[in-house]
């Protein structure tokens, strides 16, 4: 008695034509880049949304971010909208004060008779000092983040651009207008000395 075993004719497995690919998406698809940068402009970071099925890997939308324009393009708005996305979380886990009190119900002291005992405890309200930590930390976290990435708004990190003008050839006359009108210009007054006004 002789049994195919789940064979075919070719030698193949019966299932083999049935199996879809296994793995991460490595071609770029409109659809998976629109995907990806709607749920950064929400406040998702890389890892969380990655390690979900179905998106690429990390070195492929490494790739995707540099080899196409309009992926570029798509993901720095993306980008802006999620440091506004953070600073509302920010904002939300400040005011919310929900969970910073639990409730405990204070047991009275057992006497000596088990039976007797009548549970009439109160409820008293203690202070979760770690879910308070844990949003100081978010917080803190979220503040690293936007304050270091280039580009951002809420970045620290100032850009100033200067031109360099030939003060050559200037009488001494000249140059300190220059310097007055650039120190207005930057929001400064310039004093006199004290030996130009005695």
């Amino acid at each position: 008695m002789s049994r195919s075993c789940g064979r075919n004719t070719n030698g193949m497995s019966a299932n083999t034509k049935e199996k879809k690919r296994v793995g991460r998406p490595t071609k770029y698809t409109r659809e998976l880049a629109n995907e990806i940068c709607k749920r950064i402009a929400l406040g998702e970071t890389e890892p969380e949304i990655l390690k979900d099925e179905g998106m690429p890997s990390r070195s492929a939308l490494y790739e995707w971010k540099r080899s196409n324009r309009e992926f570029q393009d798509a993901f720095a708005r993306a980008r802006a909208e999620q440091h506004q996305a953070w600073a509302d979380i920010m904002v939300s886990l400040a005011g919310d004060a929900t969970s910073d009190f639990y409730v405990v119900v204070d047991k009275p002291k057992a006497p000596r008779r088990w039976r007797k005992c009548k549970l009439t405890g109160k409820a008293i309200a203690k202070f979760d000092r770690i879910h308070v930590e844990r949003a100081k930390l978010m917080i803190s976290t979220l503040q690293w983040l936007m304050m270091n990435r280039k580009g951002s708004d809420f970045s620290s990190r100032q850009t100033l651009t200067i031109e360099q003008k030939a003060y050559d050839g200037l009488t001494p006359e000249e140059l300190e207008k220059e310097l007055h009108l650039a120190a207005e210009q930057a929001g400064y007054r310039l004093v006199p000395l004290l030996k130009d006004v005695i």
